[in-house]
């Protein structure tokens, strides 16, 4: 566990470095939208009696959904061509495998920072929809929690994609979803991966 926590933390540093690159789109695009579609096309549908809500405005519908999609969204831009471009094109990570970690500490370090990303863009999320007053029960501050969930069960199988797709051209990320290789790849690199990475940790290491 120690060791995961070692590669979260080197996913943090670099991302301490570029995280303005990914603000407008983890944080400012779902919350414009949101406003966007709860406020805008909220207060038409508001204005609607037959729109089927009962007393329920429509920004407190919809806004759950807006960031189960947002934490979807944040998973999969963060798992499928950066972890393409480690293994391929970047090789980050081939240092990571020089080193002395597992396969799956590779992999568990990335998801737990990849959970902890979601997490506090779900978190702004809801505070955003606090301020607009569409919070309608305590349960709401579990919804952040329920949305890492989420987001990480398309992040992993984004990124057993993304190493997947370390074998061919690269021109796209190839769907391993229904591969029945998935929990393997979910805990460390697939075949061809594997291969490279350990023959260039051990060229390294002479």
């Amino acid at each position: 566990m120690t060791a995961a926590l070692h590669v979260a933390e080197y996913h943090a540093r670099v991302y301490r470095r570029i995280w303005r690159g990914s603000v407008a789109t983890v944080v400012i695009g779902p919350v414009l939208y949101l406003l966007a579609m709860g406020i805008g096309v909220g207060s038409l549908i508001d204005d609607n009696v037959s729109s089927g809500l009962g007393d329920t405005p429509y920004l407190e519908f919809v806004a759950p959904g807006l960031m189960a999609a947002a934490a979807m969204q944040t998973a999969m831009a963060q798992s499928l061509y950066p972890v393409l471009s480690s293994v391929k094109w970047v090789r980050t990570a081939y240092g990571l495998a020089a080193t002395p970690l597992r396969p799956v500490d590779i992999a568990v370090g990335l998801q737990s920072w990849l959970a902890l990303q979601i997490l506090v863009a779900a978190t702004v999320f809801l505070g955003v929809i606090a301020l607009a007053g569409a919070v309608g029960s305590p349960l709401a501050l579990l919804a952040p929690l329920a949305a890492t969930l989420g987001g990480l069960a398309y992040s992993t199988s984004a990124t057993a994609s993304s190493t997947a797709g370390s074998c061919d051209t690269g021109k796209k990320v190839p769907d391993s979803r229904n591969d029945g290789r998935m929990p393997r790849r979910m805990i460390g690199w697939n075949e061809c991966s594997d291969s490279r990475l350990m023959a260039q940790a051990a060229a390294d290491v002479e």
